[in-house]
Formats: C-alpha cells, sequence, structure tokens
C-alpha cells in the first residue's frame, strides 16, 4: 500500500514491507518504483524492512517541486534530502539502494548525514558532471540519437521526447517472473 511523506511543499510516495534493517531503494529518472518489483520482495523475504519510494515528480510522487537553486528541478542534492527526510521519518539508519541520478543522490547523503546512511549500493551513478563526448557524437549513431533526444527534451520541456529518449536508452524487455507483492502485479 502507497504512504506518502509530506516534505518541502511535496510528497513523497513510497511502500513500506518487512521487519528487520533498513533498506531504502530509488530509482533513476524517467523511471518510478515499480523498476524494484523483483528486488524489494526478495529483500523483505530476506529479513530486511523495505521502503521503496518515487523520486519527487515520478510515479505517485508530487509535480512541481522547487530545487535547493530555487528553480523547478530535480538534482542529486534535492533527492538526497528527500532521501534523508525518508530515512529519518523510518528511524534509519538504512542502506540506501540508488540507481542512476539517485546512485549519485545516495554519494551525497551519506556524506551529509553519515548517522543515517548505513551502506551504499549504486548501479550506474550519476556522481560527477556528465559531459558530452563530441567524438562518441561523430562516430556512434545510437549516441547521437540518444543526445538529440536528450537535447530536445530538456530545451523544449517535453515529456514525449524525454519518453522517446528512454525508449532508445534502456529498450523495454518482458520480466520473466511475476512479483510476490500484490500492487505490483503482472507487468
Amino acid at each position: 500500500m502507497t504512504e506518502f511523506l509530506h516534505i518541502n511543499g511535496g510528497q513523497i510516495a513510497y511502500d513500506l514491507g518487512g521487519d528487520g534493517p533498513l533498506v531504502v531503494l530509488s530509482h533513476g529518472m524517467g523511471e518510478h518504483r515499480r523498476v524494484y518489483r523483483f528486488l524489494a520482495p526478495a529483500l523483505v523475504q530476506a529479513g530486511y524492512r523495505v521502503a521503496n519510494a518515487d523520486l519527487r515528480g515520478h510515479g505517485e510522487s508530487s509535480m512541481g517541486w522547487t530545487s535547493v537553486t530555487g528553480k523547478a528541478a530535480i538534482t542529486r542534492t534535492d533527492v538526497a534530502n528527500d532521501l534523508l527526510a525518508l530515512i529519518g521519518h523510518l528511524g534509519g539508519p538504512a542502506v540506501i539502494v540508488g540507481h542512476s541520478l539517485s546512485g549519485g543522490a545516495a554519494t551525497i547523503a551519506a556524506a551529509q548525514a553519515p548517522e543515517l546512511v548505513r551502506g551504499l549500493v549504486e548501479i550506474d551513478p550519476f556522481t560527477r558532471t556528465q559531459r558530452l563526448d563530441l567524438g562518441a557524437l561523430l562516430r556512434n549513431r545510437r549516441y547521437r540519437q540518444g543526445m538529440t533526444r536528450l537535447l530536445g527534451a530538456q530545451m523544449l520541456r517535453s515529456l514525449r521526447a524525454w519518453m522517446c529518449y528512454l525508449d532508445l536508452a534502456h529498450p523495454p524487455s518482458p520480466p520473466t517472473t511475476l512479483s510476490t507483492w500484490p500492487e505490483y502485479g503482472p507487468s
């Protein structure tokens, strides 16, 4: 069942299950907590208390957040603060499992509040400022297509362009098993 944490004028949606040491799952940009539909129940079965959260502006979490810079955006620092608020709310400390932007956010969270972060699992984390690779842009057709879609999404603020980018960057593949958590159900 979805629960909500109200912070900074918005709300973060999350599912909570299990008993034991706390693990917080946080997905990457353009996804939602459903990406952990197989990992979350496996961790619960292994004896962990698992909070599976939607990033701000994703899934069931609220839209229209203001970044720490005062602009409407989602930064690693914003997400780190959200993760720390969730861990504090749930009585941490926790191990954070972060993918992409959330991986970088997990690093920031651990640096800001080491007493709340027991450990990190980072999956393809963005921990550095990303730079355009001109050589790859000239040599690699798929990179060119991806960067064109990504830049279009950013410049036009287009959800459609972002979804086209995600389709290219992460082609869909059917899951091999169904989740044991009923709210995630069949894909």
